[in-house]
């Protein structure tokens, strides 16, 4: 027998509980395979989810039981996340929510410093996505942002990110902040969309931010898809001023000699090569032999992932020019970034005592 709900509210039809409640209920089978955009971390969200439900109204079935009172149950969604709602995804609505997001205004943006391991100061931020739905509360990226990519939103939304983060840096620099390099990342979508060149062109007219200090970061899977196109594109943003970053170093297709071809300024290694990096010699020689040949192309290298004191100072021994990871900072709000911002000006970093 499957459990008896109508999402979100479950209610009883037990003759005890009902009282003046609704008696017409449809049992509900929950299958994966009506779930076609949902991912194996959504399955999984979804199934403790699911559980910590039950778990509930096991509960309140037992305490209610013994009061004889009716209930209404209504089970409070995580606020940090459930990738979406049973019924949202059963109707196919999902995207359609998320089209409304921009609309909505419901999408905003963190910010992860990137940290200068030789002086333990700022040297950029990565603007990240966020999305609070109005009933749903915080939703993974990881599980919206395939589905924009899949069905195409992924274009506006970059273009509204990208707008943002440029607005916002604006703002700060506004504020008499020292310049730093702002990073945004840039869809394999976003690439092979025709107008990115004029779009991108037209946001740094609009916002009149240096592109100097913009960095777009890419993945290494555009490297399978029509290269020659990707590099031309490359190329003419590079001619905008703005610096191109191959962010996920190792995970995908590119190698080191490939990247001397392609327009890059920078090179974000993969956190997987700082996974037991001081317990692994042969992580320690890989990981060296990717920063020595990184410099040697004129590349700046930026660990991603730093997650222990251990890693940060085997980092600083290969000379890693940068950082950027929870151990150094999480990603943080606009108001919390503004703070930071206000103790830079004092002279106070927030990594310092880790570089002393």
């Amino acid at each position: 027998m499957y459990p008896q709900f109508s999402s979100p509210v479950f209610r009883s039809q037990s003759p005890i509980l009902s009282n003046s409640f609704d008696q017409e209920m449809t049992p509900a089978l929950i299958s994966f395979n009506q779930l076609p955009q949902a991912t194996d971390r959504f399955k999984f969200s979804l199934l403790q989810y699911l559980t910590t439900v039950l778990l509930k109204l096991a509960r309140h079935l037992e305490s209610r039981l013994r009061s004889m009172t009716p209930f209404v149950f209504e089970p409070n969604l995580p606020e940090e996340s459930l990738p979406g709602a049973i019924a949202d995804l059963s109707n196919h609505n999902f995207a359609k929510e998320l089209s409304q997001a921009l609309e909505r205004d419901e999408l905003f943006l963190d910010y992860q410093p990137q940290i200068d391991l030789e002086t333990g100061k700022l040297s950029g931020v990565e603007s990240l996505v966020r999305w609070h739905h109005p009933r749903l509360g915080r939703i993974s990226p990881a599980d919206f942002i395939p589905i924009a990519e899949e069905t195409g939103l992924i274009i506006p939304m970059g273009y509204w990110i990208l707008r943002r983060a440029c607005q916002q840096y604006q703002q700060w620099q506004s504020l008499g902040i020292a310049p730093f390099k702002l990073s945004v990342n840039l869809s394999l979508c976003q690439l092979k969309d025709p107008n990115l060149v004029p779009v991108i062109r037209s946001i740094l007219i609009e916002t009149e931010i240096n592109p100097d200090y913009l960095e777009l970061e890419i993945t290494e899977s555009f490297m399978v898809s029509d290269i020659s196109a990707a590099i031309a594109t490359l190329t003419e943003l590079r001619e905008l001023g703005i610096q191109i970053a191959i962010d996920d170093f190792g995970t995908g297709y590119s190698s080191l000699s490939s990247l001397k071809n392609l327009p890059i300024q920078t090179l974000k290694i993969d956190k997987s090569f700082l996974d037991d990096l001081s317990a692994t010699n042969k992580n320690q020689v890989i990981l060296q032999s990717i920063i020595e040949l990184g410099h040697r192309l004129k590349l700046q290298i930026i660990a991603e992932g730093i997650e222990n004191e251990g890693q940060l100072k085997i980092l600083k021994t290969m000379n890693c020019d940068c950082g950027q990871g929870y151990f150094l900072s999480r990603p943080l709000h606009l108001e919390a970034l503004s703070h930071y911002f206000r103790q830079v000006k004092l002279g106070i970093h927030l990594p310092q005592l880790l570089f002393s």
